[in-house]
């Protein structure tokens, strides 16, 4: 699974053309999509054996695609913009929301109020 998982990885951060830094959120990303993909040892979906419940699969964005979150009113003045340009770097498991990179202030944060462009790359 170790090597399978490597492969992954690197194809991942292949096609979404980010730098090898991104290496453990590409790794998480893609053991949350595992979780919620059918295995053929149990014949369910793992998150299923372990809550009881189907995972939804609305919420899954591409990785590495181009998202705009959302500036609170209080952390911005009149004139400042309204959303920031990040990347999608996984979803949240002790918190909801999206993994994202801020690409302004080279930050990784979390925010549920985003918006995609799945069609614009990170460069």
């Amino acid at each position: 699974m170790n090597w399978t998982f490597a492969e992954v990885v690197r194809t991942t951060l292949a096609d979404s053309k980010l730098p090898q830094q991104f290496w453990a959120e590409a790794l998480s990303n893609s053991i949350y999509l595992r979780n919620r993909s059918p295995a053929k040892a149990v014949e369910m979906i793992p998150f299923e054996v372990w809550t009881g419940t189907k995972p939804s699969v609305e919420h899954l964005r591409v990785f590495g695609g181009s998202a705009y979150a959302h500036i609170a009113k209080k952390e911005r003045q009149k004139f400042d913009f309204k959303a920031k340009r990040c990347i999608l770097l996984g979803y949240g498991t002790a918190t909801k929301g999206y993994q994202l990179y801020g690409l302004k202030h080279e930050k990784v944060f979390y925010s549920r109020d985003v918006l995609f462009n799945e069609n614009v790359w990170f460069s």
